[in-house]
């Protein structure tokens, strides 16, 4: 899922909401390609969604009770959106 297609899904949105709010990051689209990416709370990490998950697998992975850091890959370096 990329960013565009997170801005329209209401479900996705919930999901992503209820989840930053019990690990107090942040979710934002960045370039290349408008990734969806979650940064944690410190500003010291950030994940990004992998671009082929479809909506209900990016909802199971919100609500699993898992860190993203477990499930999605980690974003290098946020400023410039480069992927390890």
């Amino acid at each position: 899922m990329i960013f565009p297609e997170f801005l329209h899904d209401r479900e996705v949105q919930r999901a992503a909401k209820e989840y930053a709010n019990r690990r107090e990051g942040r979710f934002y689209g960045a370039e290349p390609g408008s990734l969806l990416i979650y940064e944690t709370e410190d500003f010291e990490h950030s994940y990004y969604c992998p671009v082929d998950d479809p909506p209900e697998k990016v909802i199971a992975d919100l609500r699993s009770g898992k860190l993203l850091s477990e499930l999605w890959p980690e974003l290098e370096d946020p400023d410039e959106g480069t992927v390890q």
